[in-house]
């Protein structure tokens, strides 16, 4: 369970453009959402998404453009670029509620050919993921954004340009592993938050047991938990799973949903959810949604059991495993979309964004520690044949890192 992380959701509205460029607002009718996927029809490559406003921007639009908004969740909207007025307009997505399959069938033959199609459908998907995702090593040159909230107000921002090169674990149920290159590093952070983790380092340097050396630094860190790049490893450990698997048709694609629940005594609750869109015709993953969401209040002395510690850990950024946990108390809720694109007959990623908040605390009434975080990547491009992974110099070279302090 070490691998399940995270899912997005999405809305969409439009504000005013001027000439050949289109200006953006993303709502739902009331609050304003954030990754947005805006995209031109018949280039889908050129496509943006909202930030923490709600806002986006797409420029050197032809007249007779078509803008795409579409996510899981909203029925997909499509504007003509040359209709829209030029004075403000709020569009508000409409709900597309997920509809599980029906699970009452009278006859137990058609209980049994429905668990037969189920079985088949997720086996022509796994087919397809083998064929679709990397056997080999393939290079992203990426750029990402990471912010970090305290009470909803920004305390910390880093801003990247570099290179992820993706090193697929063949034959193993393991996350892929990955090496990222940093060109250049921007780093914002609130005065009095620099001071605590100039504390904390501090603290840290001083405990025997800490080699500081070793620890992944921050911007791979973020990058190991933006990029996600389990999807078919995932996917594989629960295609067996048939009976939590549903689908829905839409359009051109088809929706298949996995959820799951467990509840370990009330000491450890998590619920999962992930939705996988994909081509109703060649079965190839266009967009992958994640939720988990975790609860546990565990009692001073209990022993966590192996599953319920691999839940616990996909809280722990580090990708060190934890065997025990000092907080008892703990409520998270870990969300990831990941939208892909074709590119000369290949699959690759086109965006990965993630949204974490998690409440910890030594115990239920003590005063809790919050954690928000909002994140994403962009690929501007892909390396997908005759690619080396990255040599230890490389990865361990110096780069310019530009640090200002938030307001």
């Amino acid at each position: 369970m070490r691998r399940l992380i995270l899912l997005n959701i999405f809305i969409f509205a439009l504000l005013p453009i001027w000439a050949d460029t289109l200006v953006g607002r993303v709502t739902d009718g009331h609050e304003p959402m954030s990754y947005v996927t805006v995209y031109v029809k018949d280039s889908p490559e050129v496509g943006t998404i909202s930030d923490m406003e709600g806002l986006f921007t797409l420029p050197d639009l032809k007249r007779n453009t078509t803008i795409v908004l579409s996510f899981i969740g909203y029925k997909t909207m499509e504007l003509k670029f040359n209709k829209i007025p030029k004075d403000t307009l709020d569009i508000t997505m409409v709900e597309q509620p997920i509809l599980l399959t029906e699970t009452l069938i009278p006859s137990k033959e058609k209980k049994l050919s429905k668990r037969k199609q189920m079985k088949q459908i997720l086996a022509d998907v796994r087919n397809q993921m083998l064929k679709d995702f990397p056997t080999e090593t393939r290079k992203y040159k990426v750029v990402s954004d990471y912010d970090i909230y305290e009470n909803e107000k920004v305390i910390a921002m880093e801003e990247i340009v570099g290179q992820i090169a993706e090193i697929p674990n063949i034959g193993r149920k393991e996350t892929d592993s990955i090496q990222l290159v940093i060109d250049v590093c921007k780093r914002y952070r609130n005065k009095s938050v620099q001071m605590r983790l100039d504390s904390l380092d501090g603290k840290l340097k001083k405990e025997k047991n800490v080699d500081l050396v070793h620890l992944t630094d921050s911007s791979k860190l973020i990058h190991r938990v933006l990029w996600g790049s389990d999807i078919k490893w995932l996917f594989l450990e629960l295609d067996g799973k048939i009976s939590k698997w549903s689908m829905e048709e839409q359009d051109s694609t088809f929706l298949l949903t996995y959820r799951e629940k467990k509840n370990y005594f009330g000491v450890v609750k998590y619920e999962l959810v992930l939705n996988y869109i994909l081509d109703i015709y060649s079965y190839r993953v266009k967009k992958l949604s994640q939720s988990l969401v975790v609860n546990a209040n565990i009692p001073f002395g209990y022993k966590l059991n192996e599953d319920q510690l691999s839940i616990l850990n996909v809280l722990n950024f580090s990708g060190q495993e934890m065997t025990k946990y000092r907080a008892k108390y703990i409520n998270a809720d870990i969300k990831r979309n990941i939208i892909y694109r074709e590119e000369y007959d290949q699959v690759i990623p086109s965006e990965k964004n993630v949204i974490t908040k998690v409440e910890m605390s030594e115990r239920k009434h003590k005063k809790p520690l919050y954690v928000h975080q909002t994140g994403s990547i962009k690929v501007v491009s892909a390396q997908t044949s005759e690619v080396k992974p990255f040599t230890e110099a490389e990865v361990n070279k110096s780069f310019p890192v530009i640090e200002k302090y938030l307001e």
